[in-house]
């Protein structure tokens, strides 16, 4: 756990064996989930710093989300030979809740819930980018990006208000903007160079992008690895991004860092 803006770490909740894979905060605000490679998902108390939940699962896990209404976990779980399941667990009972879906390979770190919890939308190797209809466990769509085997992430992200779905569609970076109510694209953001590994919209629509004009606000400069996540702080002031070598924190107002923290690297285990 790390002190938000300023990269002081603060204190260490618990380990995966081999890594973990995808870690968040609940709706709650006191409770941490953690997935790793050892096929599970740890459910830690804040205050207590102790675990307080396990879910096991066949493989190891390769992605996982929290619902914003704190019902819902959903995780991909790797099976060799197969398509990778997709899971929905409940949040109360810490029981899986339905199979959502074992068609398809996923990518790591590529699934996501909207913030009315409605949808859920996870990026695929071959398949494309899926959208599910969460209350129905149906698929609502499933939409053409990056099918040329590749396996990395590929960012995916839904608007504040749940209506338009954003998802890296070529290997060329382009940002396509699809508007969920009438299943149709409303444009594309062009620029990038190369795939789109994370996404993030600014609740006060105060962007890297503008999405009403498509057009470049800015670009931020300074990793050296892959970045992995990004994410708004609530007050929408800071973006923090993740790569595989550091985390950086940038003021958004007028994209500058102000902070981070390196040391992200694996630990070893003994």
């Amino acid at each position: 756990m790390w002190r938000q803006c300023q990269g002081e770490e603060r204190f260490i909740l618990g380990e995966h064996t081999n890594g973990a894979t995808a870690v968040g905060l609940l709706a709650d605000g006191k409770t941490v989930f953690s997935a790793g490679k050892d096929k599970s998902v740890r459910l830690w108390d804040l205050e207590s710093r102790r675990q307080i939940g396990l879910l096991p699962h066949p493989e190891e896990v390769i992605g996982a989300a929290a619902s914003p209404d704190g019902r819902w976990l959903a995780t991909a779980s790797v099976k060799e030979g197969e398509g990778q399941p997709v899971l929905l667990w409940d949040l109360v009972t810490q029981k899986i809740a339905a199979n959502l879906t074992t068609e398809f390979w996923l990518r790591p770190g590529s699934i996501i819930f909207s913030p009315d919890s409605q949808w859920l939308a996870f990026a695929t190797v071959f398949g494309g980018v899926r959208l599910w209809d969460v209350n129905a466990r149906s698929e609502v769509t499933n939409l053409t990006a990056v099918t040329d085997g590749s396996t990395g992430p590929l960012g995916v992200a839904f608007s504040p208000d749940s209506r338009t779905l954003a998802f890296n569609e070529n290997e060329f970076g382009a940002i396509m903007l699809w508007d969920i109510a009438s299943r149709s694209g409303m444009g594309r953001l062009t620029g990038h160079q190369s795939f789109v590994t994370g996404l993030a919209f600014s609740p006060e629509r105060i962007t890297i992008w503008d999405v009403a004009s498509h057009q470049e606000l800015a670009t931020l400069e300074g990793h050296k690895e892959r970045v992995m996540q990004l994410a708004f702080t609530p007050d929408c002031d800071h973006l923090v991004s993740v790569s595989k070598d550091r985390l950086r924190i940038w003021q958004a107002a007028s994209p500058t860092e102000v902070g981070g923290a390196t040391g992200l690297q694996k630990r070893s285990s003994h």
